[in-house]
């Protein structure tokens, strides 16, 4: 299962699309499993049900 809860939008569940906005940064797997790959800043996104949620990522 899978919560993703920034600023009170959470989204639960199975198949919830992620993505990450800088792959050279952080990447994000089916299950939203991050990876940091290099230094720097990243917005990841999930989208389900209608609802979107971001959340910040740095790596230093």
């Amino acid at each position: 299962m899978v919560t993703l809860n920034p600023k009170g939008a959470t989204l639960t569940g199975k198949g919830i699309p992620f993505k990450s906005s800088n792959s050279k940064v952080v990447t994000v797997d089916k299950a939203g499993k991050l990876t940091a790959v290099g230094n720097g800043k990243a917005t990841i996104t999930a989208k389900a049900g209608g609802k979107s949620a971001k959340i910040a990522v740095t790596v230093k």
